[in-house]
């Protein structure tokens, strides 16, 4: 969502300027080559190709403010809010190992508790505007990213199944987990893989957490 044109709807919502893909930007649910974003050799954002967008305005509501039977989910949905404080012994997320060893399970458990099967954690970045304006970068990991602009999805229906085959080899040379992991070992057996493709059993799915305690004020994640 561009906040800076966002403007507030009495006081329950915000109408947000929200950017799509136009209607004559080729649909890339399947990959087509024609529509697609770069990454750089640290895998940093690294510009588009064939994104051509326009703005819509939306009406934006708080997660956090519905009540309980109004909650939207994982199954039903596609995403959901879920309560989870670190509380004070938190990951110091602008260090890449402190992250991959200690926060990554983290991540696997509360995944696996949400929808009852293994979870492997496997890539992650932080967004952060002032962050990417200031080129900081996370010790030991790739520069901060800025917030994605764009109405969109990270994976097509060719690029997933791929991406979890990539997870049954060794890790690349930009994947978070090569420290952890080595050159010779592979995050997911491949008998696994091809037996959750096989039956199409699979899902990857995005985890995001404000990585301070207060909620995210400029630049929010929308869905």
């Amino acid at each position: 969502m561009q906040d800076s044109r966002a403007r507030p709807i009495g006081s329950t919502g915000t109408v947000g300027v929200f950017r799509y893909l136009d209607a004559a930007t080729r649909p890339s649910l399947f990959r087509n080559g024609e529509v697609l974003t770069r990454r750089d050799a640290e895998g940093s954002d690294h510009g588009f190709r064939g994104v051509n967008l326009e703005p819509r305005e939306l009406a934006v509501s708080d997660g956090r403010a519905l009540p309980v039977h109004e909650r939207r989910t994982l199954a039903a949905n596609g995403f959901e809010l879920v309560e989870c404080p670190l509380g004070a012994g938190g990951p110091d997320f602008f260090d890449h190992d402190e992250v991959v060893r200690g926060y990554y399970p983290h991540c696997a458990a509360l995944v696996s508790a949400k929808v009852g099967a293994e979870a492997f954690p496997f890539d992650h970045n932080v967004r952060s505007a002032s962050g990417k304006q200031s080129r900081k970068r996370i010790v030991g990991g790739q520069q901060v990213q800025g917030p994605a602009h764009l109405v969109h999805g990270d994976y097509t229906l060719t690029s997933a199944p791929q991406r979890l085959r990539d997870l049954t080899r060794p890790p690349g040379g930009n994947d978070t987990l090569r420290a952890v992991l080595g050159s010779d070992q592979a995050l997911i057996p491949a008998d696994r893989a091809e037996h959750a493709l096989g039956a199409g059993r699979f899902a990857i799915i995005n985890l995001w957490r404000n990585i301070a305690p207060e909620p995210v004020a400029t630049h929010p994640i929308a869905f």
